[in-house]
């Protein structure tokens, strides 16, 4: 286990990047969405650790016709610049995710950061051996 990880609580989520009105519905959709590409990344990549552009940044990074193109369109009526509106989407995205891994019932998450350009990225990797129900938050 590096240095900086910690697993995965309830405890260390951050609050939205900004704040982007999204139903219930629309939130729910994100995060099943979500955590489908988890799972997948956890069956084929197993404990390789992920950031969220390993899901849906690269090949993937064209949103359309799934239910992260709400959190792009919301986040371009804040702001109307292409490029701010996918960098506020991605942000907001990154966080669902975090609150996803955290409410994942029967896999357990190890939380690390990365800095990439510049800026420092949280990272996180499938623990198997370990049950959710029975990991306690490091700090």
């Amino acid at each position: 286990m590096l240095v900086e990880s910690k697993f995965l609580s309830s405890k260390n989520v951050a609050a939205n990047a900004k704040d982007i009105s999204l139903s219930k519905q629309e939130e729910e959709k994100i995060k099943d969405f979500l955590q489908g590409a988890v799972y997948c990344w956890c069956k084929i990549k197993g404990e390789e650790w992920f950031i969220f552009k390993d899901l849906m940044g690269g090949d993937n990074r064209n949103w359309g016709e799934t239910p992260l193109q709400t959190l792009f369109e919301k986040s371009k009526q804040i702001n109307n610049d292409d490029k701010e509106a996918e960098n506020l989407a991605a942000k907001n995205a990154g966080i669902l995710l975090k609150k996803v891994l955290i409410g994942d019932t029967k896999r357990c998450f190890e939380i690390g950061e990365i800095s990439e350009n510049g800026m420092e990225k949280k990272k996180y990797r499938y623990v198997p051996n370990l049950d959710p129900s029975n990991v306690q938050s490091q700090s």
